[in-house]
């Protein structure tokens, strides 16, 4: 269900099992994702061998219950926002996987960071 999001992180990572746990746990709850996101801003930050640290931002439009289209709780993904990612990729076989991800919230496009101007 989840696979081209699944594999695109290095296997056995700790982001992996937190991201599985998390999908598990939204799937549980009877919780959706929007379907698309709008993603910007990204850059590379640094490139050392076949590891880079990425920064990027995220806009969605909040996830909801499946069974009646209302807002999920912020705990759930609820809420419309910007989010931003900090990256770190490695290089497996050609390919270019997350090995961690750090989000935060950001409540506007005007703060400092990979959201300023988004």
């Amino acid at each position: 269900m989840y696979g081209p999001l699944v594999e695109s992180f290095v296997p056995g990572s700790l982001a992996l099992e937190q991201t599985e746990a998390w999908l598990g746990a939204l799937s549980g709850a009877g919780v959706v994702a929007p379907a698309t996101f709008r993603v910007g801003n990204v850059k590379v930050t640094s490139l050392a061998g076949l590891i880079a640290v990425v920064k990027g931002c995220m806009y969605d439009t909040g996830s909801v219950y499946r069974s009646t289209g209302a807002p999920a709780p912020a705990a759930l993904g609820g809420g419309a926002g910007l989010t931003a990612s900090i990256a770190v990729l490695h290089d497996i076989g050609g390919r270019w996987l997350v090995w961690s991800d750090q989000t935060s919230a950001v409540s506007s496009s005007k703060e400092e960071g990979p959201c300023h101007g988004f």
